[in-house]
């Protein structure tokens, strides 16, 4: 019913679908994670244990099961591994999901709904978020249950509406999905909150003490049979040190230092990189005179951003849970009636995309390389993007908000569009799946053919396309040797790393960046 009343909820759900579902229906999966999820998950059917993960050949509790468990079933319901019906659950869906929860949680806080919807499109369109939706991870289905967390904990600090618990089993699920952090930033941004407005009388109506415990009950749910499964002293050194401890302190594992995110999100927030800097300087200047949901918003991105700017370990994609609140802080000053900085700002982002045109010509050389009609596209796009920035200066000087938003948004489409169109082609370079059938027709042909994956771990990520269990990676070029010598071997590598090996191999296909070759041992 709320859907039939609201245009805007049906302009941001056909925006999410315009922007995010054409790229996954073309692409193939990215092997860095994507295949090796699949692999996890590929692993676990075949095994039948559904609590001991495993890549390849270790347990593997760098993450918590439910991603798993649902790709699982997905696999089951459809009978197959297919981008689409993966990031259509866990990525678009979510997205969606999270748009319109806080799209309706700004509606229910004095904003009018063409403003809400203005938010959800700058979230949208933001570089990293779209990119973030776009990969298959588990960050933006934890994210939507962090985001469901933050806005009940608000509600029911300020407005006692909702059920208490629920805040709890939100936290509890994201947990599931991807660990501590769907726990921390919920329950740290609600205690900034309530601290920073002088409110800590209200912190009894969050019912922390029933709320961990129904925490520790969704935890349970993994941590019970894997402690049957591996032993209690196993499974705390796994869980608790390893992937908690250590990871926080003093990781070996995306090490970065304290002021990563800072400066990545000067290109990460792109296009709106200016305006969320401009906005949010704006907002801290003017603090004390704040109302208190724009404080708890500011505490939305603060706390996220301290706790993982404090932890060891640092992935830009660790802070997408905070993105909804730089959506917020960014709209703040294109709302501003009148003003020079948000005029100066939109004219010089949109001149920006006048640089595309340039990147254009620059790519030429190695895109035509790759395919002409690949390097087509890049220029189509970079002449669209001169009309993308004619608009956003004229939007920007008219004062015009929502519609230089849009622009932003009908731009992205564009792009995405073309990377769409452009996908079949750049599927080799980025992909596994046309090397998996290669490899499996020539072992079709010759049975007596062993695979193997030499350095980069790509045997592993692509054993589930091949179906054959039996693929090994060999990191050492002397190992790989003396079964060459020996065996009739079919390898997938890097170009670069071929000159590791003996030239007397069977050149099978190669590309810009892959190369498959065999060697056949020679009788007598």
């Amino acid at each position: 019913m709320v859907l039939r009343k609201d245009k805007y909820i049906w302009l941001i759900i056909a925006a999410a679908l315009l922007l995010y579902i054409p790229l996954f229906i073309f692409r193939d999966f990215t092997p860095t994670n994507e295949l090796k999820y699949i692999n996890i998950v590929d692993h676990m059917l075949k095994s039948g244990d559904w609590i001991k993960l495993q890549f390849d050949g270790s347990l593997y509790t760098d993450k918590p099961p439910l991603y798993f468990w649902i790709a699982a079933l997905i696999r089951l319901v459809t009978g197959k591994y297919t981008l689409f019906s993966i990031g259509l659950v866990m990525c678009v869906l979510p997205a969606i999901v999270t748009g319109v929860d806080i799209y309706r949680f700004l509606t229910e806080n004095e904003y009018d709904k063409k403003r809400a919807c203005t938010v959800i499109l700058i979230l949208y369109t933001i570089l990293y978020f779209a990119g973030s939706v776009l990969v298959i991870r588990m960050d933006m289905f934890m994210t939507m249950f962090i985001v469901k967390a933050l806005i009940s904990f608000y509600n029911i600090a300020e407005k006692d509406r909702g059920n208490p618990y629920m805040p709890y089993v939100y936290a509890g699920i994201g947990f599931l999905i991807k660990g501590l952090a769907a726990v921390f930033i919920p329950i740290g941004v609600i205690l900034a909150y309530l601290l920073v407005t002088k409110q800590k009388d209200k912190i009894k109506k969050l019912k922390f003490g029933k709320g961990i415990i129904i925490i520790v009950i969704f935890a349970l749910i993994w941590f019970i049979p894997l402690i049957m499964s591996l032993g209690v002293n196993s499974a705390v050194n796994e869980l608790l040190l390893k992937q908690t401890v250590n990871r926080a302190v003093n990781t070996s594992v995306h090490k970065k230092p304290i002021y990563y995110y800072l400066i990545n999100l000067f290109p990460n927030l792109f296009p709106w990189t200016l305006f969320f800097f401009a906005s949010f300087i704006m907002l801290l200047i003017r603090a004390k005179k704040q109302e208190k949901f724009m404080i708890f918003i500011i505490c939305w991105f603060a706390v996220p951003f301290i706790i993982f700017s404090l932890v060891s370990s640092k992935l830009d994609i660790y802070l997408i849970p905070a993105y909804g609140a730089i959506a917020v802080i960014t709209e703040k000053i294109l709302a501003k009636k009148n003003g020079k900085a948000k005029k100066i700002i939109g004219i010089i982002t949109s001149m920006f995309y006048f640089l595309f045109i340039i990147a254009a010509f620059i790519s030429k050389e190695k895109l035509a390389g790759m395919d002409p009609f690949l390097y087509g596209l890049v220029l189509v796009y970079g002449v669209f993007s001169i009309f993308t920035a004619a608009a956003g200066i004229y939007f920007s000087l008219k004062e015009k908000a929502y519609c230089y938003v849009w622009n932003i948004v009908i731009n992205m489409i564009a792009l995405l569009g073309i990377l769409t169109i452009s996908a079949p082609a750049a599927n080799e370079y980025i992909g596994f799946s046309k090397f998996a059938g290669i490899i499996k027709a020539e072992k079709e042909k010759d049975r007596s053919l062993k695979i193997f994956g030499y350095k980069e771990n790509e045997a592993n990520r692509m054993a589930y396309i091949i179906n054959d269990d039996n693929i090994i990676n060999i990191e050492n070029p002397e190992k790989l040797n003396k079964i060459i010598k020996n065996e009739n071997v079919i390898i997938l590598l890097q170009n670069k790393d071929i000159s590791d090996l003996p030239e007397n191999y069977e050149m099978v296909y190669s590309n810009s960046k892959f190369v498959i070759i065999k060697y056949i041992r020679k009788e007598g």
